[in-house]
């Protein structure tokens, strides 16, 4: 106990998630005693976070994991557990949390792994947002594909290109995003408009082959799936022999 009472705040928060995780994938949660467990660890939870004053400080303890290169997800998993979808201030936790780790991963300060499982965690997310916020997000990530090699994680190769290192997974993000945004019929024109904003954008070498394989998990209709095509095909000049073979396949 003493342990416990003396360890940091997002440590407990972690354990507290844990605890409540296994308790509700135990396959027991119809018994009396396992739903008291279970809202008993979730009240945990939630008293720890009460302990944090200041909505700003969620933020410093992710930034924090982040420059110890400690486990990113876990924590962004705890405080997006801890937060409900039925409460205003939880609610504006959650996009926060969730814009300002896309913005660590469009900075390539989380990567690798970290990244992949970061990514794990917001992608069930983004679906919750409402469609501004949702937006916002996007406009998150498509800063990547402008961005010159000087402000990116790249990878240096045989030609006088940069490219994109495959530790950013930023783009991963992407297809579900658009997804989110664009969920209903009537957001056609929505998606028309944002794939149209996409393809005016100059995009930087190092991103055409990622974002081509990425757009084959978005569903088009066939005028946004042709403004695509045109687009690679306009970018194919740009792109050193060796990095066509993926956009034929």
């Amino acid at each position: 106990k003493n342990r416990t009472t003396m360890d940091p705040v997002d440590v407990r928060l972690v354990r507290a998630a844990q605890q409540y995780q296994g308790i509700v994938s135990g396959g027991t949660t119809a018994s009396t005693s396992s739903s008291q467990s279970a809202q008993s660890q979730t009240g945990d939870l939630r008293n720890i976070m009460s302990e944090i004053e200041e909505e700003n400080e969620f933020l410093e303890l992710i930034d924090q994991r982040v420059s110890r290169g400690g486990e990113v997800a876990e924590l962004v998993r705890a405080i997006l557990m801890g937060s409900s979808i039925f409460n205003t201030v939880d609610l504006a936790r959650r996009f926060d949390v969730i814009k300002f780790v896309t913005i660590k991963l469009k900075d390539s300060q989380i990567v690798g792994r970290a990244a992949q499982e970061a990514v794990g965690v917001l992608l069930p997310e983004l679906e919750r947002l409402s469609q501004t916020q949702v937006r916002e997000i996007i406009d998150v990530i498509l800063e990547i594909i402008q961005e010159p090699s000087s402000d990116l994680n790249y990878t240096s190769t045989q030609t006088s290109q940069s490219f994109l290192s495959s530790e950013n997974k930023v783009l991963d993000l992407l297809p579900k995003a658009i997804d989110a945004y664009c969920n209903t019929p009537n957001d056609a024109k929505a998606k028309t408009d944002l794939i149209a904003q996409i393809c005016a954008m100059e995009w930087s070498a190092s991103i055409v082959v990622p974002l081509c394989t990425l757009c084959r998990d978005i569903p088009m209709v066939l005028p946004d799936l042709l403004r695509i095509v045109h687009k690679i095909i306009a970018t194919m000049p740009s792109l050193p022999v060796a990095e066509l073979p993926p956009l034929i396949c």
